[in-house]
Order: C-alpha cells, then structure tokens, then sequence
C-alpha cells in the first residue's frame, strides 16, 4: 500500500516501505511516545522538560483545538516562571 502511494507521489517506493527508517529507530521513538502518553496526533507538549529523563512539567494537548487553549497553557507556564 505505501509502495502505491509512493508511485503516486513521485517517490521511490522502496523509500516508503515500513522498513524505510529501519525497526530499531522506529522502536525506539514509539516507546518515547508511549513514555511522553503521546498516543494521537496531533500532540503538543507545552512545558520544561527534565534534562534527565523523558519527563515534561507542563500540559499536554491533544487534538485539533483552538488557540485559546494553547495561550492558555503558555500563559499559565510563564506566570509560573516569574
């Protein structure tokens, strides 16, 4: 199916088979995801993370939504960092 859609848009499919970025690399980013519960797209992390790990202080949006709801959340940070 990728190989089709690749044709479709000019690219090499090879280039869009499910082993064009290779397991591990692909592995490893779903278990960050998993870690970060970035479960849907779109997801948005608004926040400070910890250097040392995957944590992030903050607040997570998930989905299509308004503006308001991410000048809210920056808001809500910087009145914290004051």
């Amino acid at each position: 199916m990728a190989a089709r859609h690749a044709r479709r848009f000019a690219l090499r499919p090879s280039a869009a088979s499910n082993n064009a970025i290779g397991a591990q690399p692909r592995n490893l980013v779903l278990v960050e995801a998993q870690k970060l519960q970035a479960n849907g797209t779109p997801t948005f992390f608004v926040g400070l993370a910890d250097g040392n790990s995957s944590q992030i202080k903050g607040t997570r949006i998930v989905g299509a939504v308004p503006y308001q709801t991410f000048k809210e959340a920056i808001d809500r940070l910087l009145s914290t960092q004051k």
